[in-house]
């Protein structure tokens, strides 16, 4: 009878490390996931153009290869998009080929 109790909770045991590591697998395979035809942009990168206090440049990437790319900015301290002191600007947008498919690649 006690080696009956011991198979089971080994058993018990080989089941749930399993579903762990298909939970984890799960996990990482969508944390590793591209945006598939998403307009949300991903791996945005800003550097200094000229001047660094009045100058910036801005790079990102959408998963919609058609997306159009657009910044908004607030003037000033106020933090508030409702105001009249947004600035919005149209980016340059194009296409890149990647190993995952077509990426919308929107610069400005």
């Amino acid at each position: 009878m006690k080696d009956f109790k011991v198979l089971i909770i080994v058993v018990i045991i080989v089941v749930v490390l399993i579903l762990l590591a298909l939970g984890l697998e799960w996990l990482k395979s969508e944390w590793t996931a591209r945006p598939e035809e998403s307009s949300a942009p991903y791996d945005l990168v800003s550097t200094f153009k000229e001047d660094a206090e009045t100058s910036r440049a801005f790079t990102w990437f959408t998963g919609a290869p058609g997306a159009e790319g657009r910044l908004e900015v607030v003037k000033g301290k106020s933090a508030a998009f409702t105001a009249g002191n947004v600035v919005k600007v149209q980016a340059i947008d194009s296409v890149i080929k990647t190993d995952e498919g077509k990426r919308g690649v929107h610069k400005l």
